[in-house]
């Protein structure tokens, strides 16, 4: 993916850096002040910065239903921490009261604690 250009007057998007006119550095009929910008930094929103605290005070990791019913966080917001790689999701097999059940181990990331430095 190729980086977008911004102007740096006015901060509107334009054309992609492989756009540019190459020989004047300027693209045609779009502003002459137009550079290449590296991509913004999302902000984690309060529901996921909940989630990764809560994960981040439990070095061992929560089981995916305690933060579903208990915590009342939604599954596609803790999948998409795992597939943002802010969390992991490792399967257990566990024996509770003699029967043998899987549950799923959510744990923090390297990346999910620098996410919630920043």
């Amino acid at each position: 993916m190729s980086p977008r250009m911004r102007c740096t007057t006015c901060g509107k998007l334009g054309a992609t850096v492989t756009q540019l006119d190459r020989t004047g550095g300027q693209i045609a009929g779009r502003h002459a002040t137009m550079k290449a910008t590296p991509p913004r930094r999302r902000r984690l929103n309060p529901i996921r910065r909940q989630a990764l605290e809560l994960l981040a005070s439990h070095p061992s990791g929560i089981t995916k239903k305690l933060l579903v019913l208990a915590h009342g966080f939604d599954t596609d917001m803790i999948a998409g921490l795992v597939r943002t790689g802010l969390a992991t999701a490792d399967r257990e097999i566990v024996n509770a009261r003699g029967k043998t059940i899987e549950v799923v181990r959510i744990t923090i990331t390297d990346a999910g604690r620098r996410a919630l430095e920043g």
